[in-house]
């Protein structure tokens, strides 16, 4: 680890005036030889930055202190380089952020383009609980974001908390901001009503409803001032909010209770920006009560931006060597090959199916010898006129067929007929104007045998 102080260059055995201030302590999560001292997070431990405010190109009243520590930490953890870093908005395992207090380091060094570390969950004591051993391979098994209400008003307004209608007769009470501030469309909001300025035992009650009738948001509460929030997120407290008059969120409803406004306790309700506007102002639907004693004073109600973290839990499991040995694989081509999947690898499965293709289809390559189907067989069949004759039907299929029909039970209807022996001679010819046969028959002839010929030949001319 290596100690922080408020000038850079300063150690715990200097005995310079005045005495060297600790601001916080480096926690090395990572060694490489780029970074002489690993990188890791700067731990705030109450204090300010560098008295130092260097830019770019000098002195500069536009960098902070923070900006300036962190310069000087980059470049000493990476020679020559120098770093980006951003924690801000940072919510660790404490919980979710307090109120602005005095400025202090939490930033992470990452070093830029490099390979080694360039994130850290902020609950990586978790990860370091597990006790991880050799071939164990750390997952998240769980993840939840979280939305909370920020510490930093974008605007806020008063009204007389006196002069409300008393409980239980409610009024719909408009507070104007002192500065209206523009807010984005699609982005949460929240606004915050407190009455810390009670006395007594008077309370400031909100109208609300506990079956979520706002779909874009919920009430929040604050025992503390503001400082930590808890949703409800079954209710929804009336409010509107305004921009030059104009209602843009409508979050009225009909009560069927409410909520108290007293000393520390604050309720808070959210809503979804609708479009991009200058919110002027907000009506709540409010009454006093002070049968307890006292006045409710000045209502104090703000804008504040919602935020959210997320955080997943870890676990881990065992790591087999054939996953060893696809996690040390440096491409995807090598990742192919340890999985026996590569281009020079035969694959044998059971069945494949391709959802690319068309069901019931024959299948071909293309040009690019990629698997595709054959919608078209005209492009892979061809007849061969006056022999088979291609007939395409829907969906690119194909029917052969000859000229005219053959079978048993046809009339076939020729031109001309020639019938050739196995000689390759012609014993039967008919054309358009002549036909001939020729036959040769052997006919044993005894001695003394009557020998005659009989021709019978009838035409129609």
């Amino acid at each position: 680890m290596a100690d922080v102080f408020t000038t850079s260059g300063e150690n715990t055995e200097s005995v310079a005036a005045p005495t060297p201030q600790l601001q916080g302590m480096f926690v090395p999560s990572i060694d490489n030889a780029m970074a002489t001292d690993g990188l890791g997070i700067v731990t705030p431990w109450g204090g300010g930055g560098t008295a130092r405010r260097y830019g770019d190109y000098g002195l500069s009243a536009e960098v902070s202190r923070q900006s300036t520590q962190l310069n000087d930490l980059a470049t000493g953890f990476i020679p020559g380089g120098g770093a980006t870093y951003n924690f801000e908005g940072l919510v660790g395992p404490q919980g979710n952020p307090g109120r602005d207090g005095i400025d202090g380091i939490t930033h992470f060094v990452v070093a830029p383009n490099s390979n080694f570390l360039t994130a850290l969950p902020h609950n990586i004591d978790l990860i370091n609980a597990l006790g991880t051993a050799v071939d164990k391979l750390i997952y998240t098994n769980t993840y939840a974001t979280t939305t909370y209400i920020a510490g930093t008003y974008l605007c806020s307004g008063t009204t007389n908390g006196d002069t409300l209608s008393e409980s239980p007769t409610y009024e719909e009470r408009e507070i104007a901001f002192d500065i209206p501030v523009e807010i984005t469309s699609g982005k949460m909001y929240a606004i915050t009503a407190n009455a810390a300025s009670r006395t007594g035992g008077a309370e400031v009650h909100w109208a609300a409803r506990i079956d979520n009738p706002y779909a874009n948001g919920s009430r929040y509460a604050s025992s503390d001032s503001g400082i930590s929030w808890t949703i409800t997120s079954s209710v929804d407290l009336w409010f509107k909010t305004k921009a030059n008059g104009v209602v843009k969120e409508d979050g009225s409803l009909t009560e069927v209770g409410d909520f108290f406004l007293y000393g520390a306790n604050w309720s808070a309700q959210t809503f979804i920006a609708s479009s991009t506007y200058t919110i002027s102002s907000v009506v709540l639907k409010l009454h006093k009560l002070t049968s307890g004693g006292g006045l409710p004073g000045v209502v104090t109600v703000s804008i504040r931006a919602v935020e959210s973290y997320s955080e997943a839990t870890w676990a881990e499991a065992d790591l087999t060597s054939a996953a060893r040995d696809l996690l040390d694989d440096a491409t995807a081509a090598a990742q192919a090959t340890t999985l026996g999947l590569g281009t020079g690898d035969s694959v044998t499965h059971d069945t494949l199916t391709l959802t690319d293709l068309t069901a019931s289809s024959l299948v071909g390559t293309n040009a690019s010898k990629l698997l595709e189907s054959v919608t078209d067989l005209t492009n892979w069949i061809k007849g061969t006129e006056n022999q088979i004759v291609v007939s395409v039907l829907a969906g690119g299929k194909v029917t052969l067929s000859t000229p005219q029909d053959i079978h048993v039970d046809a009339t076939p209807e020729w031109a001309g007929t020639v019938i050739k022996d196995s000689s390759d001679t012609i014993i039967f010819y008919v054309d358009d104007d002549e036909m001939y046969f020729t036959a040769i028959i052997d006919i044993p002839i005894a001695t003394g045998m009557p020998i005659g010929l009989l021709l019978a030949l009838t035409y129609t001319v």
